[in-house]
């Protein structure tokens, strides 16, 4: 999924170039200079490809089965403006995790955590209550895209 996404951010420009004094082709990549709230992927089971006996251009359906991931980090795909905007928050949630998995790990050691059913479940679920939500827009975005309209 992650290839067939920067595949897609990437492409090449035919242009007139002056210092060559001919066409050229130039390599174009369009990372994401802004994440929305919320982002919309749509997923396709085609792809376009030339047929051997023809040179055509043709749809094929790709028939074997895709695995799409249940998580979409789009970090890679951003601009380094927009990474560097963005890691103080991805190092808290990483730190999040860790105290997640470190307190299972305790659960596991102690006994009380047997195979998919957690015993200490209910304590866990009672702190998950309590969960502060951070703001996923930044001080410089335009008001129309913080939500305030």
């Amino acid at each position: 999924m992650y290839t067939a996404m920067r595949k897609g951010m990437e492409g090449t420009v035919k242009k007139k170039s002056a210092v060559l004094g001919r066409d050229a082709d130039f390599k174009k990549t369009s990372p994401l200079s802004r994440l929305p709230g919320y982002l919309t992927v749509q997923f396709v089971r085609f792809s376009v490809g030339v047929a051997p006996d023809s040179g055509e251009t043709v749809a094929r359906k790709i028939l074997k089965d895709v695995k799409y991931t249940m998580k979409l980090d789009m970090y890679e795909f951003c601009t380094t403006e927009l990474q560097q905007k963005l890691s103080p928050m991805r190092t808290k949630f990483k730190e999040q995790e860790e105290k997640k998995m470190a307190q299972k790990a305790k659960l596991i050691a102690e006994g009380k955590l047997l195979g998919p059913k957690l015993a200490g479940a209910a304590a866990i679920a009672k702190k998950d209550e309590n969960v502060e939500y951070e703001p996923f827009q930044f001080e410089d975005d335009p008001t129309h895209c913080r939500g305030d309209f």
